[in-house]
């Protein structure tokens, strides 16, 4: 039976908007301890409220079509205008968007409310000239993959990290365990360097195109890196290799390249190397330049590769990069993400009379 037979999860409208200062409260209350006693969103609240790329939204009650008052799961009614779900969605590129930070008050779980607030998401980013739109969520998040494919969202690629895990019970940051032969800035790529010859053996690269040509280019959010962005990151000293740029290729060919992570100031509140954005190569160069990033810490940074068996690791790689402090996490993340044209029109609410929007915010 097609859903927009179904009954509907409830009787009555979401009403989605921009947040405003005064949502923070009743935002956090459902959005600080999602993870075993945990959440970003109270550092990023204040942020994402006024970041000028992106819309920070949240989803509120309103009245039925016959006037029926909302009430959440249990039957208690829901006060209006105070928000009982939220999310963001941010312009990476003129046409790339990213959706992030889904919540949703537990009071209104199993409503549908998570489904028709990202029918909302596609119809802002749309509205911006958005042609494609991504996330990333846990391999084993079921619910975040099926409320994707509702709406023709399917896994783009697939990342694993490799290196010392914060988050493993008793994890002791490492230590530097002593000078390498040069600053890590030093390796970065000049303009004045053969561009096109580089930016071949990117387009080119195996770990590249199973990463499906994404970068993180900022944290935690993944585009199309296009020659005009690798061009960009190089004139910013954003682009690092090994061996050193100004030395020849080694006689086998062998190289390795890592492009940095950028994004807004504060973006990430940590005291350990940033992982690189992409990198890319042979096995050993990329573990050098591993070194170098990370100040020869062993595990440091941590690195993101395409799963499974990346490129990169093919043959006794996986092996030397264990052995030199870079494991492979036992968990896998997915990059989901679908179009937006005429061939993949935008998704519709099963039931319309059931998603409001407030004009001027959305």
């Amino acid at each position: 039976m097609s859903s927009h037979h179904q009954r509907p999860a409830r009787g009555w409208p979401i009403v989605v908007r921009r947040a405003r200062p005064s949502d923070k409260e009743a935002a956090l209350q459902f959005a600080t301890n999602t993870w075993h006693g945990w959440d970003y969103i109270p550092r990023v609240w204040d942020r994402w409220l006024v970041a000028p790329d992106s819309a920070l939204l949240v989803a509120t009650a309103g009245h039925g079509p016959a006037g029926a008052e909302p009430v959440d799961s249990e039957g208690m009614p829901l006060t209006a205008d105070v928000p009982i779900a939220m999310t963001r969605v941010v312009m990476l590129t003129e046409t790339e968007a990213w959706l992030e930070g889904v919540r949703v008050d537990p009071r209104v779980r199993g409503l549908g409310v998570a489904t028709d607030l990202q029918v909302a998401e596609f119809r802002w980013a749309a509205s911006r000239g958005a042609r494609t739109v991504r996330y990333v969520t846990g391999q084993d998040n079921e619910g975040s993959h099926r409320l994707g494919a509702k709406h023709g969202m399917r896994v783009v690629t697939a990342y694993r990290w490799y290196g010392w895990d914060d988050a493993a019970e008793g994890a002791v940051r490492p230590e530097p365990t002593g000078a390498l032969g040069g600053a890590a800035g030093d390796l970065a790529l000049s303009p004045d360097a053969d561009l096109a010859a580089w930016w071949s053996r990117v387009a080119s690269d195996r770990t590249f195109r199973s990463a499906e040509g994404l970068f993180e280019i900022r944290s935690w959010a993944f585009a199309l890196l296009t020659r005009e962005r690798f061009q960009a990151q190089v004139e910013r000293s954003m682009v690092l290799v090994w061996p050193h740029p100004r030395q020849p290729l080694a006689d086998d060919g062998a190289w390795a390249l890592a492009v940095l992570r950028g994004g807004p100031e504060g973006e990430d509140d940590i005291d350990t190397p940033l992982p690189p954005a992409l990198l890319l190569g042979h096995p050993r160069p990329a573990l050098e330049l591993a070194r170098a990033i990370g100040g020869g810490r062993p595990g440091l940074p941590r690195i993101r590769l395409p799963d499974p068996e990346p490129p990169l690791l093919v043959g006794t790689g996986a092996n030397a990069w264990a052995q030199a402090g870079w494991p492979a996490a036992e968990r896998t993340a997915h990059i989901l993400g679908r179009e937006i044209d005429r061939a993949h029109p935008l998704p519709e609410p099963a039931h319309p009379e059931l998603l409001e929007f407030t004009p001027e915010d959305i």
